[in-house]
């Protein structure tokens, strides 16, 4: 499968959904490295949630249970893409995925080994082609309607085959 580059990605989802939609956020400060659970306490990837949630939705994070609009999922949803760079410094799709940021848990999204046959696929790809994840930052990719997975669910298969992403 050959990955498409990241700004063409950027490029097409501006001009096919708007700018509004489409955010490149800062990970690179921040441990997205370690295995997210149910209620996950890791400070960064907290204080990571608690930045983007401020940033995308203009709210605190711990409000989210008490935005009256969504009070009904008690999320914020939304489709994200992960990238990877190669050995020349060039930056790629890989991933996409889907989320959510929640009062009581930041978010799933994370950098992780690809040990498991389910990605093997991918993890071959990137061992091919002496690729790594680039850990700066990720593209998410927000939901006309926050509070409905189903659009983030419908959002991560449109991104997926786009531009030939791996789950």
């Amino acid at each position: 499968m050959e990955l498409v580059e990241k700004s063409n990605i950027i490029e097409r989802l501006n001009k096919d959904y708007g700018k509004e939609r489409v955010c490149l956020v800062n990970t690179s400060d921040y441990d997205l490295t370690t295995l997210p659970k149910h209620g996950n306490s890791n400070i960064d990837r907290s204080n990571w949630a608690d930045k983007v949630v401020k940033y995308l939705y203009k709210i605190n994070r711990n409000s989210i249970n008490h935005e009256p609009r969504f009070f009904s999922t008690g999320e914020y949803n939304f489709t994200y893409i992960k990238f990877v760079k190669d050995d020349k410094g060039k930056i790629y799709g890989a991933v996409s995925g889907l989320s959510c940021f929640h009062s009581n848990y930041p978010s799933d999204v994370y950098f992780y080994d690809i040990p498991d046959d389910e990605k093997k696929q991918l993890s071959d790809l990137m061992v091919k082609n002496h690729l790594e994840w680039y850990k700066d930052e990720i593209l998410i990719f927000m939901n006309i309607d926050a509070k409905d997975r189903n659009e983030a669910k419908d959002n991560e298969k449109k991104l997926k085959k786009l531009f030939n992403l791996y789950d």
